[in-house]
């Protein structure tokens, strides 16, 4: 029978160490050991720095540990980069007796989800030993608990596959523009090189009439993915709540976000719509080039190198219409650019159900988390 019990009853915590900063280390060497911050939990970063002193072994974390961040944006993971020291404001959580450690990692996590969708940001944000050792849990048989995790772990295998599955489409969409085009850095296959005005113009074309214009969509910059330039979780006009102006785009245009260029956000709608005055309507010259070609030119690290340097605005860098302007492209012929689109095409098709095949699985996996950890499972096999 599943029973109620303080988390502080079948774990153990341990906190880390305050390591004063002044005796980190930049660069490893033969003795010094890794100390595990906040940023290698809560972002995964793998800029370490590290100890050359002395150190206690309560401290010491190894592959397949549990551990918990206690600051920023919380977040539970287990540990996979080696033989490391833990640093203050994070904790390392070791399971107790009948109880199996894929569930606990989930079980943590559904306890940070549940404060933060109630609301608690400000319990989230000062998470203290005392709040999760208090945390009351409902904790099924130990049986249950490996059903259950790997239910979850099957889940989540099929959605990081589905992700390097795309990300390998994403490779091999660059691997045949390369192989087509060259680099466009140094021309090695001596194209023609244009100015922008040539095959591209800046089509700003303002409205405020958002009830004309309710039933389409509106881009805002933060609907487009960096580098990839997919357009992510975007709403009707209708439901934007839209104050200022905003230009008019069709299929036909690129979208181009002047804020912040080294994120390197370069949209292809195939709809028609309003975006953000922050980002630009492109129109390509349909005679010398193609839509796709120009995307991937103006995503490409000559464009990128070309605007971050004559970019504005100290604290949010800005890039303004006489700036883009003054690029000059490779612009190889109009037939060759037709043939690397029809590819693209192509490609995008595969990655476009592979996309709706991660969207579905996430889908399930939230709903069967939910409901696993509300009580609204059997828990039968």
């Amino acid at each position: 029978m599943n029973k109620e019990v303080k988390l502080e009853e079948i774990v153990e915590f341990v906190s880390g160490f305050a390591y004063p900063s002044s005796k980190f280390v930049i660069e490893r060497n033969k003795d010094s050991i890794p100390i595990v911050r906040i940023q290698n939990v809560n972002s995964n970063e793998n800029n370490f720095v590290y100890w050359n002193h002395d150190y206690k072994k309560q401290f010491i974390v190894n592959n397949g540990d549990i551990l918990l961040s206690m600051s920023g944006d919380f977040k539970v993971i287990r540990w996979t980069k080696g033989m490391a020291l833990l640093n203050q404001r994070v904790v390392k959580i070791i399971p107790g007796k009948n109880i199996n450690e894929d569930y606990l990692l989930f079980l943590i996590d559904s306890k940070i989800r549940e404060l933060t969708k109630l609301g608690k940001k400000s319990i989230i944000n000062n998470l203290s030993i005392a709040d999760l050792r208090s945390l009351k849990l409902v904790i099924p048989s130990y049986s249950q608990q490996v059903n259950l995790s790997a239910n979850l772990s099957k889940c989540l295998d099929i959605i990081n596959k589905r992700k390097s599955q795309i990300v390998a489409l994403d490779k091999l969409i660059q691997s045949v523009f390369l192989e087509m085009f060259g680099n466009l850095k140094t021309n090695n296959k001596a194209w023609d090189v244009k100015e922008f005005d040539y095959f591209a113009k800046i089509d700003t074309k303002m409205t405020k009439d958002f009830q004309l214009y309710e039933e389409l969509f509106h881009i805002g910059i933060n609907n487009i993915e960096k580098n990839t330039g997919r357009i992510i979780d975007c709403i009707k006009v209708k439901d934007s709540h839209l104050i200022s102006g905003k230009y008019i785009f069709n299929k036909k245009h690129i979208i181009y976000s002047k804020i912040r260029p080294y994120l390197n956000k370069v949209a292809m709608p195939e709809f028609e719509g309003l975006c953000s005055a922050d980002a630009y309507p492109i129109l390509v010259n349909d005679k010398v080039a193609t839509k796709t070609y120009i995307a991937f030119l103006l995503r490409s690290e000559t464009f990128l190198s070309h605007v971050s340097q004559n970019s504005s605005r100290t604290n949010i860098p800005k890039v303004n219409k006489n700036q883009i302007k003054s690029f000059k492209g490779v612009l190889p012929p109009l037939k060759l650019q037709i043939l690397f689109e029809d590819k693209y095409r192509e490609i995008e098709k595969q990655k476009a159900k592979l996309i709706d095949a991660q969207i579905e699985m996430q889908a399930f996996y939230n709903s069967l988390f939910q409901k696993a950890f509300q009580g609204e499972l059997s828990y039968k096999k």
